[in-house]
């Protein structure tokens, strides 16, 4: 194919390309398709073309489609009649697409041509055009260039973004392309999201023939969001030209935050008042502000933990005692909330009955289970342990929902724990110390939730030769339960709350315990054995306070803990859930039992924020957000109701943020929070738990003294340098869904040496 093409100028910003077959070559006169981007075929040399000027842009509102006026060129001589000045408007370029027009399909007529009709783009640059035909195993290709300019451009550089209170200066040329000297004025304009200096909204610049100038204008962020940006520029004999341009305007490069949590009891109408100081001028009253949240219940979201247990479907011994288990917990507490996709009462107690029914066949004649139904193996201590456990949690509300548990299974069990269980410890090689003590002691505290107190002096034993220090945290919690209500053991029971306050990790919001299997002296074989994780070690201790503690204050981080650590709706394993959920279920039992019955009102300082009732049980949270310059500057009431800051007169050095419970049936949790901009950008180190540190290091060891730092903590880096970011994170204890962000610091760019234009990075001796 030889191809040649021309290329005519419409009405504005429209143009058509037009294509016909040439002579010569190979292939001439065949008819083909067309594809690609504004351009031409090969073969035929430079194709021809002839291009009529755009009208001035000052002579047609932004609306306009007429024709374009006589021929200019850009650079004709001065007898050339220039357009004459008027006051219509000047139409603004906004759309500043790189390509101008993809047509990866278009066919040639009977002829051979091909006519492509599309609109320019805004762009006063050269567009590259090309194009390629193919029919068969035969194909033509071609490419060149074309240039859309004005008689006078701005053109405006503006940056990709800013974060919010940055200051920069926006570059924008003017260039004249016409031989005559013209005096030009340039206004600019933007919107909220931006401020910038009266007098440098606007210039009178001389601009000599064929000639550029930089133009500096002076900005600065004072609004997240989107900012526009309007140049315009008339010339005194009529030529002009106007862009807009937009960018976002991201929040502050540097934010703090902070929260603490509490709650106001069951049965208690009060108010509790938190101080807030006032940061004042030292930060930003645009960003950031006070968030309350209020809710009547810590309990939210189990549904999927329920059905996660219900639906499993392992046939395995303990997992039928964990879906019996879940019932057994769970079952008033969701029905408390109405949640629905509940199976119905019937299914779920043939659930639990079943269950019950069936120890008989699985029980081993030594008492014990395996962990197989129906198999002929060897009883195995931790599931035959885990199965008097559910007995007892059965039996517990056996008259209230009127199961039927089978006496002999339990007697034959108690059998088993007093005969046969520590030889199946031996057969199921538990000979780690800690471990095998933790078996026993929770074989103890089964057997004295059944009826026999056996085991309990052996636990005792256990625990007076090991101390605190030499026993599990799991072991601490039976423990726990196991010598409450029992005044011989007092001592014993007061010494191992002490050892927990101690060994917990609390934070504004949540706590956990410090476990200490990640120690090596515990083989991982012998934790599997009993199924360990760190979450049924906190599920366990908090059944254990529930029990010893209700009042205790670490009871409702240890929930929020447990909560927060849910992934797709539930946690990691049938144990985890299970033991979570009977603590969550006591949790409910002793401290949200009664339906909730109260509003929850707030004040900061003498200006009301609202309430919220809370009536019957729900997971509703009510969230209210006071913006951060009500908290700096003092606030009026208007005549309308509403709050409104002057802006002016700051507020006291302390303002009172009042949480107030109105009605006495049910408990109010709280969560006070506050977000706030610093306006000093190098603030002092902190440490809040876990540690952040980033250091910049030369990439190249040719060149190492490029990246230095400086007395003062600040980084000097040369000119073109490639450089290493290091990112360094120490965490003491356990974080919930955490992300970590770095941002790119300014005039940095990413090098992906993935891309061909990269090239090769050094290589780093790391």
């Amino acid at each position: 194919f030889v191809l040649s093409w021309d290329l005519i100028a419409l009405e504005r910003e429209e143009v058509m390309m037009e294509m016909w077959k040439g002579g010569g070559g190979r292939g001439g006169g065949r008819k083909g398709a067309f594809g690609g981007v504004v351009g031409g075929g090969r073969g035929g040399g430079m194709p021809n073309f002839r291009c009529r000027s755009f009208a001035p842009m000052a002579k047609m509102t932004s609306s306009s489609s007429s024709s374009s006026a006589d021929p200019v060129s850009p650079r004709s001589s001065s007898s050339a009649e220039a357009p004459k000045e008027d006051n219509s408007p000047i139409a603004v370029r906004s759309n500043f697409n790189p390509l101008a027009v993809f047509s990866p399909d278009a066919k040639t007529d009977a002829e051979g041509k091909v006519t492509i009709n599309f609109k320019m783009p805004d762009n006063l640059t050269s567009y590259r055009v090309w194009t390629i035909t193919a029919k068969g195993n035969l194909f033509g290709r071609h490419e060149t260039s074309i240039s859309a300019q004005l008689p006078l451009m701005i053109r405006p550089s503006a940056p990709r973004f800013l974060n919010f209170a940055d200051k920069a200066f926006i570059s924008v040329v003017l260039q004249s392309q016409t031989e005559k000297e013209l005096q030009v004025k340039v206004g600019f304009r933007t919107n909220s999201n931006l401020q910038t200096q009266q007098n440098h909204r606007g210039f009178l610049v001389n601009l000599p023939p064929l000639k550029r100038t930089s133009l500096l204008f002076p900005v600065e962020a004072v609004e997240v969001g989107t900012a526009r940006c309007q140049w315009a520029a008339s010339s005194s004999i009529g030529f002009s030209d106007a862009a807009e341009v937009k960018f976002p305007i991201w929040t502050p490069c540097t934010s703090e935050a902070f929260a603490t949590y509490g709650e106001i009891d069951d049965g208690e109408t009060k108010a509790i008042i938190q101080p807030v100081l006032n940061p004042k001028d030292k930060v930003f009253a645009q960003f950031g502000g006070l968030e309350v949240n209020l809710s009547s219940t810590t309990l939210s979201s189990l549904t999927d933990c329920f059905l996660y247990l219900w639906e499993c479907s392992f046939d395995m011994v303990e997992s039928a005692a964990s879906r019996a288990l879940s019932i057994v917990a769970l079952q008033d507490v969701l029905k408390s909330f109405n949640v629905k996709k509940l199976p119905s009462n019937q299914r779920m107690f043939e659930m639990v009955q079943n269950f019950l029914d069936n120890l008989s066949k699985w029980q081993y004649p030594n008492g014990g289970f395996g962990y197989y139904p129906g198999r002929n193996s060897q009883s195995r201590s931790y599931v035959s342990t885990f199965v008097g456990f559910t007995l007892s949690r059965v039996i517990a509300k056996a008259e209230a929902n009127g199961y039927s548990v089978p006496k002999d299974v339990v007697s034959k069990l108690l059998g088993y724990f007093a005969n046969s269980y520590e030889n199946d410890l031996n057969l199921d090689h538990i000979t780690t110390p800690i471990i095998r003590d933790q078996c026993l002691i929770f074989a103890a505290y089964v057997q004295n939730e059944l009826g026999s107190s056996a085991g309990v002096e052996k636990a005792a034993r256990i625990y007076r030769e090991r101390k605190n220090e030499g026993l599990s945290m799991e072991s601490l919690g039976w423990l726990l339960q196991t010598f409450h209500g029992k005044d011989a053991y007092k001592e014993d029971s007061a010494s191992i709350v002490r050892f927990l306050a101690n060994r917990v990790n609390e934070t504004a919001e949540t706590a956990n315990f410090i476990t200490s299997f990640s120690d090596a002296k515990l083989a991982s074989s012998a934790q599997i054995l009993v199924l360990h994780s760190d979450r049924k070690t906190d599920g366990i201790l908090l059944d254990a306070l529930l029990v010893t503690d209700p009042k205790n204050p670490l009871i409702t981080k240890i929930v929020k803990g447990l909560l927060a650590h849910k992934k797709k709706g539930k946690w990691h394993n049938s144990q985890e859930n299970i033991f979570i959920l009977l603590a969550l279920d006591r949790f409910f039992r002793v401290l949200e039992s009664t339906p909730p019955d109260f509003s929850g009102k707030l004040w900061l300082d003498d200006l009301y924020l609202g309430d919220h009732s809370f009536k019957g049980f729900s997971t509703d949270v009510a969230k209210f957000f006071v913006p951060m310059q009500h908290v700096v500057y003092s606030s009026s009431s208007s005549s309308d109701g509403s709050s409104s800051s002057s802006g002016e007169g700051q507020a006291p050095d302390v303002r009172n943020l009042v949480v107030f419970k109105d009605g006495n049936a049910g408990r109010l949790y709280y969560r006070l929070g506050l977000t706030y901009a610093p306006r000093d950008l190098k603030l002092k180190a902190m440490s809040n738990g876990f540690v952040v540190e980033r250091t910049f290091k030369s990439a190249d060891p040719k060149d190492p003294d490029a990246v230095q730092r400086q007395p003062d903590g600040s980084w000097k880096i040369k000119k073109n340098a490639t450089v290493s970011v290091k990112l360094t994170l120490s965490n003491s204890s356990r974080r919930y869904h955490a992300a970590l962000i770095d941002k790119i610091a300014g005039g940095f760019e990413v090098m992906n040496p993935a891309l061909s234009i990269t090239g090769p990075l050094p290589k780093s001796e790391e």
